[in-house]
């Protein structure tokens, strides 16, 4: 991958943002984001989980959005600087994240709502239970990579070089 050092002008401003460690993070994010194309398709109609679904869904479009302004290098236009912009998106999106944490497994594996074990008679490879395992498991995935992007993030922001 690329240096470790930041680049000049900071992770937000220019297409080589995709290579520093803020930028690896937000693919990655990206990358594990699929968690909400599976979580769509196992939901099972309850609100707590479509609450997930929709957690999933914004947090990766927002992504999408940091991610193609800052290759693209229109960071400027917004109206307010976007590294501020991105480190209030990111703690939102832990937030988010946290709650889609607590709740998707609450609601796929606690046998009052769902199944704490493998069905014995589900079929291998076409198993609701193992895509609500792999969603569990993306979302946790997911939230380690936003509060690194935070934590970085706050640290270029208000941390000044040396």
């Amino acid at each position: 991958m690329g240096s470790t050092v930041e680049p000049p002008g900071g992770a937000y401003l220019h297409p080589g943002a995709v290579m520093s460690p803020v930028g690896t993070a937000r693919v990655l994010q990206l990358a594990f984001a699929r968690d909400f194309r599976l979580a769509a398709s196992v939901f099972a109609g309850l609100l707590f989980l479509q609450w997930c679904v929709a957690v999933y869904s914004l947090c990766f479009l927002a992504t999408v959005a940091v991610v193609a302004l800052s290759v693209m290098g229109h960071t400027g236009g917004l109206g307010c600087p976007f590294d501020l912009l991105v480190v209030v998106y990111t703690f939102l999106a832990v937030l988010l994240y946290l709650s889609a944490a607590v709740i998707w497994p609450v609601f796929c594996f606690d046998p009052k709502y769902g199944e704490p074990r493998r069905p014995p008679d589900c079929p291998r490879g076409s198993c609701p239970w193992d895509s609500q395992l792999v969603v569990a498991i993306f979302t946790y995935v997911n939230l380690l990579l936003y509060v690194v992007d935070l934590a970085y993030s706050q640290r270029i922001r208000f941390v000044p070089t040396l």
